[in-house]
């Protein structure tokens, strides 16, 4: 593409600028109508599926199961159905699908077993006799009448029809990895025994269980022929067999790995060796198959072997196999053995090995899984896309609600409703419309492939900060601002904020040599007005000029006043260890009294700021430990005088690794807030002192949450490490009024506005009523009278909002009447 980021950015209001933490209060009022008790939380996930790791074929549809989703494919017309929380999927990895006679299709996760009958997905978990919850499925499989489930070292025998539990969980001596239903109807369980042996590797040997009825089972290890696995293919990749069990058609069961094979007749097992006896697979057993006429196929790390019965045959030798490590194998029911590398697919045509690739359309040549479809048909999954072949070409597919694969950064959202999400990696930028998705890097003239944050500035144009500087989209192109390094030196750009002026602030991260192989990261403040920058750490005398330049976050008040936080990192103290507030008002700093700067006795790197409509000042401490002792994250809010802090205790989410790990905070107009901890999700605050968790056990798409924003719709976005969610909800922004206030809607425009400008007000009411409209300031003290008199029913009001006599600073419009009241906040810029 040759179109600059900025081609659809388009139909923005006509407005005054908004700043970025103010921009919410627009459609506040118009939240109101909302009735909470009717409303349920409605999640929306925008993610890939990255690797896919399993694949299955239903007719003119298939399904994909990645680390994040499961997506349904339409082969014909290539649209796409994603199931997530929402569905009632929680994600994590899945690894398992099957569909069952009556067409429900059964998903095996690392968080539990569902299934999902074309409208919901229901989980399905059982506790064993020592009260233990089951919870991975390593192995799934459906028989003629029932559905055998491995969860970890525990077999579970559902009823097909009802997904009941027949008799109690089987706990065995291994974890399961494969299950097969034998043609005597007997089950057979197989996983790996791990073995220590002294001076070497650890050993791994598939076991093979044969469960009775009554739940008691046959194990079989390496006296009785067990092949042998090599630990050093465990972790190769996601995708990586370690060793493989199937039955043939003669009713044999087969389990092989890297060092042969093993062979049950139903009396004995039979092993092959090629290493000792001259007889078995040249290329290991890790996958294994049965083609058409009956032959077993092994693959793995040293290519493919055919055996026919009485001949082994070296595979790898024939011409057109460009790769010997082989991902994966499947015969499609027409007969064609398929082979998945990271060149690609292979098929056998006759004698030769036909290769399919990039250039023959699929869409990556790294190649995580095949499975079979329809007569000749094929299907492959690979990272962020599957393929599907259909006996003549290759037809991709990928899943459609965002661009790439996104551990997300930082997001910001524009006043016409633009979403720009940033990636954690050089993925470079991604802009949503509400419709589509557009993706942005170099080639399409972004100026910063790898970005730390991304916001939005006082005339609306975007600014973003990375690892090579700072930039500016304003009016379609894109503006570079270049540091001189001689006086900032080399530097990461990290967090950014625009105040009310129009200046640009940031925290920057400069690496210290404090030895020969040492470094420590110090953080500084800087400030771009438009033509130069000011670097506010210290000066060289230790006069104080600004914040210390220790860990940094930067929040703007709604009046214009910026905030700093700074602190301590692990290994040094700035200020005596202490954590300090300073405040920026009138071009100088000013740090806030002593024992008032200080939320906490024991220091934690503060990890979020940001400044509350009411005034108040929220901050965000992530945990550490500092010789071996553990400083719990929390979060503090300051109103000015003393401080407040909420702690695991209070309800915070639990990050689940030694306390809470903040990384993200936004306060919402309601003073409800909103704080990012990783692996934990987020927490809501309600005023009041309630706190609720939203993880992906409600809809979100990833635990691990970076960025949080608040748009004027109402809605709320969460940046995570695999993607981005969209809360809309009115009990989430709705502010807590008398039930009668939803009768009546104010809005004001500009808000915020620049002090003696003009501004606009909109009244409606839903009944006829007298009203009475003033602004107060924040103590509640009359300013002044807008309106008095009657308001009919749905009749709007336009009415000039004279601020002229207002000085900067935060104020509410006040409209009150016989059978309803409500108010919305004027902010007032200098």
């Amino acid at each position: 593409m040759n179109s600059s980021p900025a081609d659809a950015v388009k139909h923005r209001y006509s407005v005054a600028p908004v700043s970025k933490y103010i921009s919410c209060f627009l459609l506040l009022m118009a939240l109101l109508n909302f009735q909470a008790s009717a409303e349920a939380q409605q999640w929306q996930n925008f993610g890939n599926a990255d690797d896919v790791l399993c694949l299955l074929d239903d007719g003119d549809v298939f399904w994909a199961g990645s680390n994040n989703f499961v997506i349904r494919y339409d082969k014909l017309s290539g649209a796409s159905k994603l199931l997530s929380a929402t569905d009632g999927l929680a994600a994590a990895p899945v690894r398992h699908l099957a569909k069952d006679d009556l067409g429900r299709l059964w998903i095996g996760s690392q968080r539990s077993l569902f299934r999902y009958d074309g409208e919901r997905a229901v989980s399905f978990s059982f506790l064993d006799r020592d009260g233990v919850r089951t919870g991975a499925v390593r192995a799934l499989r459906i028989g003629s009448d029932r559905i055998y489930v491995g969860f970890n070292d525990r077999l579970a025998i559902l009823d097909l029809q009802t997904g009941a539990l027949q008799g109690s969980l089987i706990k065995l001596p291994v974890f399961i990895d494969y299950i097969i239903e034998a043609a005597d109807g007997r089950i057979w369980a197989f996983g790996l025994e791990s073995v220590r042996q002294q001076g070497s590797n650890t050993r791994f040997f598939p076991n093979a269980m044969r469960i009775a009825a009554d739940g008691s089972f046959d194990r079989y290890q390496r006296p009785q022929g067990m092949p042998e696995v090599k630990s050093t293919l465990i972790g190769f990749s996601s995708n990586t067999r370690r060793f493989a069990a199937l039955q043939d058609r003669e009713g044999q069961l087969w389990v092989g790995g890297s060092e042969g094979l093993a062979r049950f007749d139903g009396d004995t097992w039979q092993r092959f060796d090629r290493r000792s006896d001259g007889k078995g697979p040249w290329s290991g057993g890790e996958l294994l198959a049965v083609d058409s006429a009956g032959n077993l196929w092994c693959g793995g790390f040293y290519g493919l072997t055919r055996y026919n019965g009485d001949t082994w045959e070296n595979m790898t030798r024939l011409p057109g196999l460009s790769d010997s490590l082989i991902r994966d194998l499947t015969v499609t029911p027409a007969g064609t053995v398929w082979a998945a590398t990271k060149r690609g697919t292979f098929r056998l045509s006759e004698q030769n090995w036909v290769a399919s690739g990039v250039a023959q359309g699929l869409p990556d040549s790294l190649v995580n899984i095949l499975a079979a479809g329809r007569n000749d048909e094929v299907l492959a999954g690979m990272r962020l896309a599957a393929a599907a072949y259909n006996g003549s070409e290759w037809r991709h597919f990928r899943q459609r609600q965002a661009p790439l694969n996104g551990s997300v950064r930082a997001i910001a959202l524009q006043s016409d409703g633009l979403l720009w999400a940033a990636y954690q990696l050089p993925n470079g930028l991604s802009r949503y419309d509400g419709t589509e998705w557009r993706h942005f890097d170099s080639e399409q003239g972004l100026p910063n492939d790898t970005l730390h944050d991304v916001t939005v500035g006082r005339n609306d144009e975007l600014w973003i900060a990375g690892r090579h500087g700072v930039s500016r989209l304003n009016g379609g192109t894109w503006e570079t601002v270049f540091l001189d390094d001689s006086s900032h030196g080399r530097r990461a750009y990290e967090t950014l904020q625009v105040d009310s002026s129009g200046s640009l602030w940031m925290t920057t991260r400069v690496e210290v040599p404090i030895g020969p192989n040492s470094i420590r990261p110090r953080y500084e403040v800087l400030q771009f007005d438009g033509s130069e920058w000011i670097n506010w750490a210290r000066d060289s005398d230790d006069t104080y000029r600004g914040p210390a330049p220790s860990v940094a976050r930067i929040a703007v008040a709604p009046a214009g006043d910026v905030y700093v936080i700074t602190g301590v990192n692990a290994d040094f103290s700035i200020l005596g260890g202490r954590i300090v507030l300073h405040r920026y008002r009138d071009g100088a700093w000013e740090m806030l009294p002593t024992e008032y700067s200080t939320p906490v006795k024991d220091a934690n790197p503060p990890s979020a700021i940001s400044a509350a409509p009411d005034g108040s000042i929220w901050v965000a401490y992530t945990a550490q430990v500092v010789e071996r002792r553990t400083f719990n994250g929390h979060v503090s809010r300051f109103d000015g005088r003393e401080w407040q802090h909420y702690t695991a205790t209070d309800g915070l989410p639990f990050s689940g690794f030694f306390s809470v790990q903040t990384s993200a905070l936004e306060v919402l107009p309601s003073a409800k807030v909103l704080v990012g901890v990783n692996n934990a999700g987020a927490g809501l605050f309600t005023p009041g002192g309630t706190w609720e968790t939203l993880d992906d056990e409600v809809g979100l798409v990833n635990n691990f949450v970076r960025d949080i924003k608040y748009a004027s719709d109402g809605c709320l976005w969460f940046a995570t490490a695999q993607g981005l969610s969209r809360l809309c909800d009115a009990r989430i922004a709705d502010v807590p009024e008398r039930a009668a206030d939803a009768v009546l809607q104010l809005l004001i425009a500009p808000n915020p506005l620049v002090a003696g400008a003009a501004a606009t007000m909109r009244l409606t009411s839903a009944r006829n009523q007298q009203l009475r409209v003033r602004i107060t300031d924040l103590p509640g003290r009359r300013q002044q009278l807008v309106f008095e008199g009657p308001v009919a029913a749905h009749e709007t009001l336009t009415l000039p909002l004279a601020t002229h006599s207002l000085s900067a600073g935060v104020y509410f419009v006040e409209a009150t009447g016989a059978q309803s009241s409500t108010h919305s906040m004027l902010v007032i810029q200098k």
